[in-house]
């Protein structure tokens, strides 16, 4: 079924809507959710929360991208659920390897909030990685957007992983030139 289709079916409050997009989208949720948790029960019930999350949301939303709309409830879900599990421990996995990664080029949210809200930082980072090579880009989105590996990066571009990192070290140092030019840092 066409994505309009199932958005139309949303809107409608037909619940075949949540079949539908879980038939379609549901290992595209999980390879998200599993990337962030590496654990299959708690993928599924992100999943499950994401599609509950959907049918909460249309309406009043009404998404353009179907996939990138499944895709953000999901990863908020498992993000939600991964800091619940790692709130009294040291953070293990990939998905805490990643964002430490760019704590270097990000700066502490608490300080952030002062200059600038979260949907502006959003918005910057965006505007960053509009002005990026595709390729650096997907590399950058893989990483810390969906917190795939790096020999898995490196696997799907055809990339070495050494130059994998270098890339990402390079778009790190550009962002945080880039958040301090647009006064972010």
């Amino acid at each position: 079924m066409q994505d309009k289709a199932i958005v139309e079916l949303f809107l409608g409050r037909d619940e075949r809507a949540i079949r539908e997009a879980s038939e379609k989208y549901n290992h595209y949720c999980m390879h998200i959710s599993m990337n962030i948790l590496g654990n299959i029960e708690d993928s599924e019930e992100c999943v499950n929360d994401a599609l509950l999350g959907a049918w909460r949301a249309i309406p009043p939303h009404h998404p353009e991208n179907l996939a990138a709309f499944l895709g953000k409830l999901t990863r908020n879900a498992a993000i939600n659920k991964y800091n619940a599990r790692h709130a009294d421990k040291r953070a293990a996995g990939e998905y805490a390897v990643s964002i430490h990664e760019l704590d270097e080029c990000i700066p502490d949210i608490r300080d952030v909030e002062s200059h600038v809200d979260a949907a502006q930082l959003e918005q910057v980072i965006d505007n960053f990685l509009r002005e990026q090579k595709a390729d650096n880009r997907n590399i950058f989105l893989l990483r810390y957007y969906y917190s795939c590996q790096i020999s898995d990066i490196s696997r799907r571009m055809n990339i070495s992983e050494g130059t994998i990192k270098s890339t990402l070290s390079r778009m790190r140092n550009r962002l945080k030139n880039y958040l301090k030019k647009e006064g972010v840092w």
